[in-house]
């Protein structure tokens, strides 16, 4: 019996040896899985708003020459502009406070163009202006749904209109 007694010694040993090392290795895999769950936790945060607010944005060329304008006009209405490189609009588009919207085209030195316009009774109308910005043909709708089509000089006074 005595010459057994070292060899359990030595099997004590690393038993208590092996006990250390288990300890440690589940200490180890409980710390692996909390930093996992954390970095999964972390990943699932949700982002910041991604909202940007401004009453107005200007949009600039390289040269930070103005090309474009949303704002909000003083009466509260939205207004979009896309500008010539001389800063005169060549698109608008507008919402009004009667309710009606446009939407106006113009040509490189900001006159004649077209003019685009839905009003708040149903009714529409497409407008052809001259270099002077004024009407000369008028396509409308009115709101019953019946089309008219008119003609006009430079005053404005209708040369011919149907029906």
């Amino acid at each position: 019996m005595i010459a057994q007694a070292p060899e359990l010694v030595a099997v004590v040993e690393r038993l208590e040896k092996l006990e250390r090392q288990n300890r440690r290795l589940k200490l180890m895999g409980v710390m692996v899985l909390i930093l996992a769950g954390a970095g999964l936790l972390m990943g699932q945060a949700v982002p910041g708003s991604r909202t940007v607010e401004a009453e107005q944005f200007v949009l600039k060329d390289a040269s930070g020459k103005p090309r474009g304008i949303l704002a909000i006009r003083a009466d509260g209405t939205p207004r979009l502009e896309f500008l010539e490189e001389d800063g005169k609009p060549r698109a608008v588009l507008s919402v009004w406070p009667n309710g009606s919207t446009s939407l106006g085209l113009a040509e490189k030195a900001g006159n004649g163009g077209v003019m685009l316009a839905a009003l708040p009774d149903g009714s529409g109308m497409l407008r052809l202006l001259d270099r002077d910005g004024k009407p000369r043909a008028a396509l409308a709708t009115a709101v019953d749904g019946s089309p008219s089509l008119s003609l006009l000089d430079r005053e404005g006074k209708v040369l011919w209109k149907a029906p």
